[in-house]
C-alpha cells in the first residue's frame, strides 16, 4: 500500500533536513562559546592561555619556543605591545613600550581565590634568542618555589606551532590544576589584572 500521505518525507530530503539542523546547532554552539576563553592571535605572536597556563607561538613569531637557560626563547617582530582578555571576553591594551619590562602570571594558591607566588615571567630582549645579532626575542622563565615546566607539552597545532606549559610541582593537591590556574598579572611588579577562573589569556608582542 502506497503513502500518499501530504506529510511523507523521502528519505533523501530526511537526509537534507538533518544535515540542515546539524549545521545550524553547531554554529549555534561556535557562537555560544564563551569569547573570554579563547584570543584573537591574528596579530599576536604569542599567546599565554589560564585555564592550564601556557604560552603558545603563533604564525607570527619567527621561531618556536627554544631552550635557552633556566627557561625558553622565542624571536620576534616587536615587543612593544601586550594585550589581557578577562573572563568577560573584554580586552585591554597594555603598552609595554621599547624598554626592558617583565610580565609576571602567576597561578592560584590550593585553596580558595588567592595568586600564588609560582608562575612565568615573561621579559624581552634586544637580540634574537641564543644570538648576539640584534632582533627581538622573549624569554620566559618560572617564579617562586615550586614554579616549572612540564617536560612534555601539551599538543600543538598549525597555528599554535610551539607550546610551554607551567607546572606546579608542590601544589599540595593531588590535582594541581587549580594551582595551574592563571590568577593575576602583574606588568612591572605591579599587580594588574586579576583572573578568578584561569579562563583568560595574554598576548605578547605584534
Amino acid at each position: 500500500m502506497s503513502d500518499t500521505s501530504a506529510n511523507y518525507v523521502s528519505k533523501p530530503e530526511f537526509r537534507l533536513v538533518s544535515l540542515g539542523l546539524g549545521a545550524v546547532v553547531v554554529a549555534t554552539l561556535i557562537l555560544s562559546f564563551p569569547h573570554g576563553k579563547t584570543i584573537v592571535t591574528a596579530n599576536s605572536p604569542i599567546v599565554l592561555t589560564g585555564g592550564s597556563m601556557t604560552a603558545y607561538t603563533t604564525s607570527l613569531a619567527n621561531s618556536s619556543w627554544s631552550a635557552l637557560g633556566a627557561g625558553y626563547c622565542v624571536n620576534v617582530n616587536d615587543t612593544s605591545e601586550a594585550k589581557f582578555t578577562g573572563e568577560d571576553g573584554n580586552s585591554q591594551d597594555i603598552a609595554l613600550g621599547t624598554g626592558p619590562w617583565t610580565i609576571d602570571v602567576f597561578g592560584h594558591t590550593n585553596s580558595g581565590d588567592n595568586p600564588s607566588p609560582k608562575g612565568f615571567e615573561l621579559s624581552p630582549q634586544l637580540t634574537l634568542c641564543g644570538s648576539t645579532t640584534a632582533g627581538h626575542s622573549i624569554t620566559i622563565i618560572t617564579i617562586g618555589s615550586g614554579g616549572g615546566f612540564y617536560a612534555s607539552q601539551i599538543p600543538t597545532f598549525t597555528d599554535r606551532p610551539s607550546a610551554v606549559r607551567f607546572k606546579d610541582t608542590n601544589c599540595g593537591r593531588d590535582d594541581a590544576d587549580l594551582c595551574e590556574r592563571l590568577a593575576r598579572v602583574a606588568v612591572n611588579g605591579t599587580p594588574t589584572y586579576k583572573c578568578h577562573t584561569g579562563d583568560c589569556s595574554l598576548a605578547i608582542g605584534k
